[in-house]
């Protein structure tokens, strides 16, 4: 994989979940979704802390810091649909400053360089840009492009994915669909 080709997937999913949080509607926080034991609230808090951790890690914290800033923005509670589309932004932003995929930084996986968490970040985005979709009911399939990127960066030899997931991509080669891709991630599609 490229940085130009994993930058380009982040903010096609980044444009998926701004469009996806910003048409949220009250009633629909509790819905159930395909992760098992959250609803969309909580679906929504885990990926907004997670931009707000990778932008503390970004920035230089050390992950036990990054994950100390994160909590306290749940201080007051659960994000606004408004700052869970604002934590997608800052998150891009974060991973566009130029040197920041080649340095390395504290992360919960261990010293990592930007490019390697910007690829693990990508599938938990991925995943669930899928996930929140299913919630809302939407008729919007996973653009292909992502299913694509997915694909390829586990079929890789470097993918920090399959580790960090823990997962097998074994006999993607044959199944190249939205569903193989998101099965690896115990989704059914």
């Amino acid at each position: 994989m490229t940085a130009a080709l994993d930058l380009a997937a982040l903010s096609t999913v980044t444009d998926l979940l701004m469009e996806q949080l910003g048409s949220i509607e009250e009633e629909q926080w509790a819905v159930a979704t395909p992760c098992d034991d959250w609803d969309l609230r909580a679906l929504v808090d885990h990926v907004t802390g997670g931009n707000w951790f990778t932008v503390a890690v970004l920035s230089g914290a050390t992950a036990s810091d990054s994950l100390d800033r994160a909590r306290e923005r749940f201080a007051d509670g659960s994000p606004t649909a408004r700052q869970a589309v604002s934590s997608a932004a800052e998150q891009l932003e974060a991973f566009q400053v130029a040197g920041v995929l080649g340095q390395t930084w504290h992360h919960v996986a261990g010293d990592l360089a930007g490019g390697d968490i910007l690829r693990v970040r990508l599938h938990d985005l991925i995943v669930h840009a899928w996930d929140i979709s299913q919630s809302l009911e939407s008729t919007a399939a996973l653009p292909g492009e992502l299913v694509s990127w997915g694909l390829a960066e586990i079929e890789s030899e470097d993918s920090l994915a399959v580790q960090h997931f823990d997962i097998d991509a074994t006999g993607l080669s044959t199944d190249r669909s939205a569903g193989s891709y998101l099965r690896l991630f115990d989704r059914q599609s």
